[in-house]
């Protein structure tokens, strides 16, 4: 059972607040020590690590509840699962996570430049422009502002 963590949220490249935190019973509904958990993060798109790895195992305490270390937002923008099992009958906790982009770091030129057009004429191509942040990603939904020179 998911016991802590899920349903947060991080900019890419930074922890998440709350540790990832499962609880094994048996089928008495007793806290079960020292069962190994193993949480794994997808391997691609929105994701992240634990000390650079998708996935780490660690034993339950004495009360049953085995708390992953810190886990880091990666590079992409999304919302994923990352899934608590142990060994034997197929029990599985999952925590919902998101990584957020942060603010736009980067804008660059994709069409329309350079070019030319004669006194009140329209230009012939579009201006173009891609918005990304500090990930090398791109960010959909920012509005961005094409101004001419002031002279």
């Amino acid at each position: 059972v998911a016991s802590g963590g899920a349903l947060q949220s991080a900019t890419i490249n930074n922890a998440f607040t709350s540790s990832l935190q499962v609880t094994v019973k048996d089928a008495s509904n007793t806290p079960i020590a020292g069962a190994a958990v193993t949480f794994t993060a997808p391997g691609s798109g929105g994701s992240g690590a634990f000390a650079g790895s998708a996935s780490v195992t660690i034993n339950t305490d004495v009360t049953g509840v085995a708390t992953a270390p810190p886990f880091i937002a990666n590079t992409v923008a999304g919302s994923y699962k990352v899934v608590a099992s142990t060994p034997g009958p197929a029990t599985t906790a999952s925590f919902s996570l998101m990584n957020l982009p942060g603010a736009p770091a980067n804008i660059s030129a994709v069409s329309g430049t350079p070019q030319n057009a004669t006194i009140n004429a329209l230009f012939a191509n579009q201006l173009i422009a891609t918005v990304s942040y500090s990930g090398g990603n791109t960010v959909s939904g920012v509005g961005v502002t094409f101004a001419d020179p002031p002279s």
